[in-house]
């Protein structure tokens, strides 16, 4: 009963009447099968809608979801429309600039001037990422996957320092490659722990699978990833993508990216960001 009240008053607020309930329903938010496919048959990256205002999407959704209204409303269905961008349809543009901040998905760069740019990839992970180049060290965090060259004895012990190591991303064909005693061989584990100069990796295959080496004093560490979590504050950033500017942006230009390509390089890594710690555009 609390329910039905509910939908008819929410239904008065919108301008709804009796007779227009009973008519099929309409959402002029709801998503096509179209919307589905993250990749289109033209290789192209179909992206879902971005709203400029994300609360009233939200709060519409909500309403259509209860059967409160059937969107026969005109003047509102035009106001849920215009608030609804076809992010495919955007012009497409080029942005290069410095990386300045990271969120899941989503990287802030500055650019000439510092003129800052979200680069939002898509949110079913087709986006083209590809980052690479030296890192630090002191960079290297528990659950990266690295790879390297090394020979371990039967207790799983490594018998040789090790002087150079690549942070990768695992692909979906990926196997963990079996670990044997005594070999020198292609290792690729998960980092559990580094403690000065001793890593600690997990390789999930084989009988050998907690492995412990000794670092060389200046070990050289590059990344070959396509992961946005590798990025830090001053990396080199280019994309391509949808551009978007308006309501809804949070000030800033939007660059829905197909493409990220990120240059790490020795210097970079210490400076302060280029600009502050950006809040992302509504909806995303």
């Amino acid at each position: 009963m609390r329910t039905f009240a509910l939908s008819v008053l929410v239904c008065s607020l919108l301008l709804c009447s009796r007779a227009e309930a009973q008519l099929a329903p309409y959402n002029p938010y709801a998503k096509s099968e179209d919307e589905a496919q993250p990749v289109r048959a033209d290789g192209k990256l179909n992206w879902p809608s971005f709203f400029k205002d994300k609360a009233m999407e939200d709060r519409f959704q909500g309403y259509f979801k209860i059967g409160a209204c059937v969107g026969t409303n005109q003047v509102i269905n035009n106001q849920l429309k215009n608030n609804k961008v076809d992010v495919n349809g955007l012009p497409e543009t080029a942005v290069e600039g410095l990386a300045a901040s990271l969120t899941t998905g989503i990287v802030t760069i500055a650019g000439p001037a510092g003129r800052k740019t979200l680069v939002v990839t898509h949110p079913a992970g087709v986006s083209k990422i590809n980052v690479s180049g030296p890192m630090p060290l002191k960079h290297l965090k528990a659950d990266m996957i690295v790879r390297f060259v090394g020979r371990v004895d039967a207790h799983g012990m490594g018998t040789d320092p090790v002087d150079a190591l690549e942070v990768v991303t695992r692909d979906a064909n990926f196997r963990w490659p079996e670990i044997d005693a005594d070999k020198v061989v292609t290792v690729t584990g998960k980092v559990v722990k580094l403690t000065d100069h001793r890593l600690l990796v997990q390789v999930p295959a084989g009988k050998l699978k907690r492995l412990t080496y000794m670092l060389a004093d200046d070990p050289k560490v590059t990344v070959d990833s396509s992961s946005l979590a590798l990025i830090a504050a001053g990396d080199a950033v280019a994309a391509k993508g949808h551009s978007y500017s308006g309501a809804g942006a949070a000030g800033m230009q939007v660059v829905f990216a197909s493409e990220v390509t990120v240059n790490k390089g020795l210097g970079a890594f210490d400076r302060p960001a280029a600009v502050p710690p950006a809040a992302a555009p509504n909806g995303q």
